[in-house]
């Protein structure tokens, strides 16, 4: 029975619970980007800067997500689907969410790891549920991961402030001081499992050339559809509109542009989720932006040859309208 188990559990890991795709870095996309969340956030040294690349070494990935959680362009793609979570959550119910190491008795939805949850994932969690959320963290003393208890406290604790006086916080985070007898009896395999993932994610690697992502990176680069963290927020927005301003206050962005802009197509072409566009109309070429596409990266204001766009945290109207800039 445990070999069963064992073999299931090598064959769900064996790709490692997060690929790297350099060619979706914003480094990669503009050589003068300086963004370093991903590198903040590793604590193993999996992520090293090299000259302005983002190397990334599978050896010494944990699995902790917390680069694919701050990435805003989705350059470390968690195989994980979050959507079918949010999904469960809007239906009603108490939903109970555990990483993969932590099998405890209650029925749950399960993720590689707690650090995939960002601030913006868990307020449109939270603006979904009609009941609690039950982040369990119980086993997660102990874990090489334990970290990421503290850092979904952090931003739950941030997140709550955000909501406003008399506003409901449906997500709870239990830790082992909830439930101590469940972390004990996990922790050995947990670390035990964590190891095994490692060794087989860098036989992955090597077996398939590295970590350059190939055809099917191309393809959806080429596609420009909206982060996983964007997507998430659409459909929040969409399915509780009790929580939109909230949600449209801090978690989307409004792009402007001044008299400087010559309405030149290199945003547009620079914007990775296609959130910047342009048209012709009867008055003339305009450029289009919409909110509910964009990740906030500024990859349009930084590759801006004029310096004529500025971007801001908070938006007002319709996010998913293309609305008229210039």
């Amino acid at each position: 029975m445990f070999e069963e188990l064992l073999l299931d559990k090598i064959a769900e890991q064996a790709a490692g619970p997060v690929q790297f795709l350099p060619r979706r870095c914003l480094r990669a996309r503009f050589h003068k980007n300086q963004c370093l969340l991903c590198l903040e956030e590793c604590r193993t040294g999996a992520l090293t800067l090299q000259g302005a690349t983002i190397c990334f070494a599978p050896e010494k990935c944990t699995g902790c997500l917390r680069c694919a959680a701050v990435c805003p362009n989705d350059a470390f793609s968690p195989e994980e689907k979050l959507l079918p979570l949010l999904q469960a959550i809007n239906r009603g119910g108490n939903i109970v969410v555990g990483c993969s190491g932590n099998r405890g008795d209650l029925p749950r939805y399960t993720v590689p790891c707690l650090g995939i949850f960002s601030e913006p994932l868990l307020a449109a969690m939270n603006c979904l549920a009609e009941n609690d959320i039950l982040l369990d963290g119980s086993g997660c003393v102990g874990c090489v991961n334990g970290h990421c208890v503290d850092t979904v406290h952090s931003q739950l604790e941030n997140f709550s402030q955000r909501q406003g006086r008399g506003a409901a916080v449906r997500i709870k985070l239990m830790s082992e001081r909830d439930h101590p007898a469940v972390g004990r009896e996990n922790n050995a395999r947990r670390l035990f499992l964590k190891e095994l993932r490692r060794s087989l994610s860098v036989f992955g690697a090597q077996s398939t050339g590295g970590n350059h992502g190939g055809a099917g990176e191309a393809n959806r680069i080429a596609n420009r559809s909206p982060v996983a963290v964007s997507a998430a927020l659409q459909y929040a927005v969409a399915h509780a509109p009790a929580a939109r301003e909230n949600l449209l206050e801090y978690y989307f962005f409004t792009l402007t542009a001044d008299s400087r802009c010559d309405l030149c197509p290199l945003c547009s072409g620079m914007c990775p989720t296609g959130a910047i566009s342009r048209s012709s109309i009867e008055a003339g070429k305009s450029l289009l932006f919409t909110s509910a596409a964009c990740s906030g990266c500024g990859l349009c204001r930084d590759f801006c040859p004029r310096q004529a766009l500025s971007l801001s945290r908070g938006f007002s109207g319709d996010p998913n309208a293309a609305r008229r800039i210039r």
